[in-house]
């Protein structure tokens, strides 16, 4: 049996007290001249700012925004540009955020974020455009 313990430490496994061969075993530490496999990469989670988007300052929000995939960059834009919008448009906001989501590039929603007399352009054709869909729908009635 002790040849048998031997063995195993010799393999990286050892047998625990009292259990039969063959049952449970415990990974040892490596020994000298073995190589350990690197763990497989996970992908790694931008961190969650602390502070929401919308009430986060124009720098803080541009800094966060250099760090965040194109996707969550689109989601904090479209935060802060709801937080913006619902001010003035209520229950609109959201249909129109989620048109000027879809319409301008980042770099463009962040140009709104700063321009208030360009957003309310932007708002104001957002607006028209529900307007005309909804006399096209109207007449197709």
């Amino acid at each position: 049996q002790g040849a048998r313990q031997a063995g195993a430490q010799q393999q990286g496994v050892r047998q625990q007290k009292g259990a039969a061969p063959g049952a449970a075993q415990q990974r040892m530490p490596m020994q000298q001249g073995q190589q350990q496999q690197p763990a497989p990469a996970q992908p790694q989670q931008p961190a969650v700012p602390a502070i929401p988007p919308s009430q986060m300052t124009k720098d803080q929000l541009m800094n966060y925004l250099v760090n965040a995939p194109p996707a969550q960059a689109k989601q904090i834009l479209g935060e802060r540009l709801y937080h913006l919008i619902q001010g003035s448009q209520g229950e609109l906001a959201g249909k129109i955020t989620g048109m000027l989501l879809e319409g301008l590039d980042n770099s463009e929603l962040v140009a709104l974020i700063d321009d208030q007399q360009a957003l309310t352009g932007k708002i104001q054709e957002a607006l028209s455009a529900l307007e005309a869909h909804a006399a096209s729908a109207q007449a197709q009635q």
